[in-house]
């Protein structure tokens, strides 16, 4: 059922009733009459085993500093918190509210709306089992007495337990936490302990407190499998999921398809009679989503293996699987991404588009909270291990100083967080329908027997009942209110919901999905000569930002890593939001065998089906890196464009197929919109295209300036080095002058030539050794600002050879963002664009002596210039102009992929596709 929501009824949807005309149905009330943008503090604590996130992060000393930010920098309308109960009731029944009462002053005075937790994580040392202990649901109710009622009026909304299937699978099944329970036997208890104590809690914030909602926090998660025999695991493990909120609310029963589970494993009929009789419902379900929080199920033999799913439902699949089951309000309680800086830039736009869609749509998803606020300590460990390890996933980076003061520092997603709260309902758009969900019964499981391994997660299904409404007593029961979990029957004449189809894998039924295509999101599927982890450079500086819009599958050149007579397949992997890695796996044979283009494009085809159950690959853009892929694939996969982005000139590189030229011409000849990554490049290529662009590289400024930050480490596998220390980092093939290296490691020894990335395509052995000149490998993305503020002086020693007449380095910009010197060859495109900005070096001689000016004399001006040069020189604007070329360039019907393209035969010799490892495979 819909509910339009007309200009004098816009209201309705923010509580306010009195201006809705008779012939239109109000909408139900809604417990806010804003989007809420809100962030949290990390604040679990596990006294027991002495975890104290406000100790470890120094929240406990930077609290109003925190709160501030907060605020001020973030523009926050909302808080979720917690206060400590174990440092509140260190004796049970005695409570210390001082340090309490001093936060909710300043929360309060700065106006933020504070979410509380009555219990986050944790308990008081005098719980023994903590959790599990029997005593625990009176002693949880008595404290969440005593919280609400000295700060009622005070708090905007209450959580009486933070995911309570999260705590109980902790404690009670893997034997995390206290009490360390194991296994199904183990949980049952510690479940229904954890249970009674959310429901006395709740019961006691309504007696206290009974006009303030309650939000029920828990891991939103969803598990599905492509392999049949697993399809009942799926079930079971996505029916789980609503174990605690089904026991909740008194749902459970004899005829619940969890009941046998439930009560063969330890769960007392006194138990469940228990909460028959004093059901409770939250005003408001709180999903704590992540990107881990969709799993998929795969076998390995008679093994089930569990891992991140390659194609997830999202938000959006999630979401409504817990309102068409209950018919409650939804506010994203906890959502964040560790990885690099992009991929939370990239989740949170994804998660604003999913709220989007639900909103519109009329799913009542009422604000977004970011978890954490500052990065984590340690959590992704469970909080089972000690090492301190910084887990970067919050909107301000914790940084170690030498004073062991961990600093908070904005990353760029503050920028674009606060983006989104000022745009208050601008994103997400306004609620303006509210569609209550028809129920639908669960379906039945197999006998219990089969539920003998204890699984790691719990997990979400169908549709069932509506949940319980409350009525004022603080208990649950019936409720002459209308709310949003009541039944509704059918209004003749009424707008129709909007459509929608159950997406079915090989594991059947499992999540309802809208059939709206969002046509502006469509897929993009790249062919890389270079492998996604090789090095992070061009293709995945511009894909994972296409990322933000696009769902990407970039497809991988094969492994021959399979034993003879073992069949072919392709692994799928999703290596960041929206961005999933398809890699074929063949036995060696396959290399040189003429059907390796068909069985190429039936693996490919494979792996775009498998990403295509929302449509987003029913006409994908064709993104080429690749022209030999061009040769098996081009006019074999419908497409609504293609893009060939020429980063080098392949042809001149050491062992380049001898058909790749030919193939890049045909490429070129379909290609509607070709961009290089040279200027001396698109001299060559403007020759043979009419729409050629040249886009040269960009930089990460926020990222590399970190090098000049005398908070950050620099690495100890650099830092004994003596200096000066003069720095390389990039892949280590035919484009580095070895020959100067050598020179000048010999001529100057009390320098040190620090060179960082992997060696490829050249025999290390064939590499100069001199006791000052260190081969260091690959380091990751992540870490290069800590490695280059070792740097004295940056190095580009760029060889003057065929593979490198082309090249743009994205280390330039790189460099200067450092706020180092940098001395280069004379490499085309740096004299072009930076001969103003970097010494130029000819020789061996000319190079020593532009190091020496730059470490006795340095040019400050040039740097500060290079500095700015790299600041305005974003990855993001550069995609923002590609984006508006490529929509240009597809857009018409005489588009050049449009007409007809005539596929190669895999036996033509001019184009044949014989595969030969290319640099960076």
């Amino acid at each position: 059922m819909i509910f339009e929501a007309t200009p004098t009824t816009k209201n309705a949807a923010c509580g306010d009733l009195e201006n809705a005309p008779e012939a239109q149905p109000a909408l139900p009330t809604l417990p806010f009459d804003r989007f809420v943008w809100g962030a949290g503090i990390e604040c679990s604590f596990l006294p027991h085993l002495n975890v104290d996130q406000f100790q470890w992060t120094q929240h406990d000393r930077f609290w109003r500093e925190d709160f501030r930010r907060a605020k001020e920098e973030l523009g926050l309308s909302a808080l979720r918190y917690a206060f400590p109960w174990h440092t509140i009731e260190r004796e049970r029944g005695k409570f210390d509210w001082s340090v309490c009462d001093e936060r909710m002053d300043l929360i309060n005075d700065l106006k933020i709306d504070l979410f509380l937790d009555v219990m986050h994580f944790g308990t008081p040392l005098w719980l023994k089992q903590a959790v599990g202990d029997p005593e625990f649901p009176d002693a949880l109710e008595r404290f969440a007495d005593a919280l609400v009622s000295r700060y009622r009026g005070r708090v905007r909304c209450w959580c009486p337990f933070n995911e309570p299937l999260v705590s109980a699978l902790f404690s009670g099944d893997f034997g995390f936490w206290p009490p360390h329970s194991r296994k199904w036997r183990g949980y049952m208890p510690v479940l229904s302990r954890i249970v009674q104590g959310v429901s006395r809690a709740i019961r006691a914030i309504r007696r206290q407190d009974a006009n303030t909602p309650i939000v029920l926090c828990d891991a939103a998660e969803n598990y599905r499998t492509r392999v049949p025999e697993l399809q009942v695991e799926v079930q079971r493990r996505n029916l789980r999921r609503f174990v605690a909120i089904d026991l909740l609310s008194g749902r459970v029963d004899s005829r619940h398809p969890l009941f046998p589970w439930l009560t063969s494993y330890g769960m007392s009929d006194v138990d469940l009679d228990w909460f028959k009789g004093n059901p409770q419902s939250p005003d408001i379900l709180g999903l704590d989503y992540y990107p881990h929080g969709d799993w998929q199920l795969d076998k390995q033999g008679e093994r089930i293996i569990q891992r991140r799913a390659e194609n997830p439902v999202g938000l959006y699949g999630v979401a409504h699987a817990y309102y068409d089951r209950y018919g409650l309000p939804l506010l994203v309680t906890e959502t964040s991404v560790d990885g690099k800086p992009i991929n939370r830039e990239i989740w949170l736009d994804t998660i604003i588009d999913h709220t989007r869609r639900l909103r519109e749509e009329g799913v009542p998803l009422l604000g977004i909270f970011w978890w954490p606020m500052i990065d984590q300590i340690d959590w992704d460990g469970a909080l089972t291990h000690r090492i301190g390890k910084i887990h970067q996933v919050g909107l301000y980076r914790l940084e170690r100083c030498n004073d062991g003061t961990l600093s908070r520092n904005a990353t760029p997603l503050v920028k674009q967080f606060r983006s989104a709260v000022d745009s208050g309902e601008k994103l997400v758009s306004e609620l303006t329908k509210v569609v209550l969900p028809a129920g639908v019964e669960d379906e039945q499981l197999p006998p219990v027997g089969e539920w003998n391994v204890p699984t790691t997660a719990p997990a979400q299904q169908a549709i069932a009942q509506p949940a319980v409404a409350r009525s004022g007593n603080g208990n649950g029961g019936t409720s002459t209110a209308k709310r949003l979990s009541d039944p509704v029957p059918g209004v003749a004449g009424e707008a129709p919901a909007a459509p929608s189809r159950i997406v079915e894998a090989a594991s059947g039924k499992e999540i309802e999905i809208s059939e709206d295509k969002f046509t502006d999101h469509y897929g993009i599927v790249v062919f890389s000569h270079l492998r996604w982890g090789f090095v992070w450079q061009r293709p995945q500086q511009f894909l994972s930002r296409f990322a933000k819009k696009h769902q990407v599958l970039f497809v991988e050149e094969p492994f021959f890593d399979r034993r003879e007579g073992a069949e072919p397949e392709v692994s799928l992997h999703q290596v960041m939001p929206n961005v999933t890695v398809a890699c074929p796996h063949l036995a060696p044979s396959w290399a040189t065998n003429t059907k390796l283009p068909g069985l190429l494009r039936e693996l490919t085809n494979k792996a775009i089906s498998q990403m295509n159950e929302n449509g987003a690959f029913d006409r994908p853009l064709l993104w080429y890196y690749s022209p030999m892929d061009a040769s098996w694939s081009l006019g074999h996969f419908t497409n609504r464009g293609i893009v060939y982005d020429s980063m080098d000139e392949l042809s001149q590189f050491t062992g380049a197929p001898p058909s790749l030229v030919a193939n890049e011409q045909r490429l070129m000849k379909y290609a509607d919109v070709v961009f290089t990554g040279g200027y001396e490049l698109y001299l060559k290529k403007k020759q043979y295209h009419d729409n050629v662009h040249f886009f040269g590289c960009g930089v990460e400024f926020d990222h590399f300036s970190r090098a000049q930050d005398p908070t950050i480490s620099i690495p100890p596998d650099i830092d004994f080095l003596a200096r000066p220390i003069l720095g390389w980092f990039g892949v280590v093939d035919e484009r580095v002058d070895y020959a100067m290296l050598g020179e000048i490691a010999r001529a100057k020894p009390e320098w040190s030539l620090a060179i960082i990335g992997p060696v490829v395509k050249v025999d290390p052995n064939t590499l100069p050794h001199f006791p000052n000149l260190f081969w260091m490998g690959g380091r990751d993305y992540s870490v290069l600002p800590n490695y280059c503020k070792a740097f004295d002086v940056c190095m580009m020693a760029f060889a003057n050879n065929a593979s490198t007449q082309y090249i743009n380095p994205t280390k330039a910009l790189e460099y200067l963002a450092t706020g180092r010197p940098v001395v280069s060859t004379p490499v085309r495109d740096v004299v072009r664009q930076y001969s103003d900005l970097v010494d130029i070096a000819g020789n061996t001689e000319e190079f020593i002596a532009a190091v020496e000016r730059a470490l006795h004399e340095p040019n400050t001006d040039r740097i500060a210039r290079g500095i700015e040069k790299a600041r305005s020189a974003s990855w993001e604007s550069t995609v923002g102009d590609m984006q508006k070329l490529i929509r240009d360039a597809i857009t018409p019907k005489d588009r050049r992929s449009a007409s007809k393209i005539a596929p190669v035969a895999d036996e033509s010799a001019g184009l044949a596709y014989v595969y030969q490892p290319t640099q960076g495979s």
